[in-house]
């Protein structure tokens, strides 16, 4: 029920990878890409409770597949 961070990896070093994020919990999630490579454009991406977000590293940033979640 606490608010949580999670860092993604430094997208350079990690081309090709994805990961799929969910907030199973009552507070919300910020996912951190900050000095690693956006989400998209920004630095952090937050999911509120039930949703989730796909992202892939296409080498200089993470980019969202699919998402159920709203931007910070």
């Amino acid at each position: 029920s606490t608010p949580f961070t999670i860092t993604l990896l430094s997208a350079p070093s990690h081309t090709g990878r994805s990961f799929i994020i969910k907030n199973k919990g009552a507070s919300t999630v910020t996912v951190d890409a900050t000095a690693l490579g956006q989400i998209d454009g920004i630095n952090t991406y937050i999911l509120n409770q039930y949703q989730s977000v796909t992202v892939l590293s296409d080498g200089s940033t993470w980019n969202v597949l699919g998402s159920l979640s709203t931007f910070a």
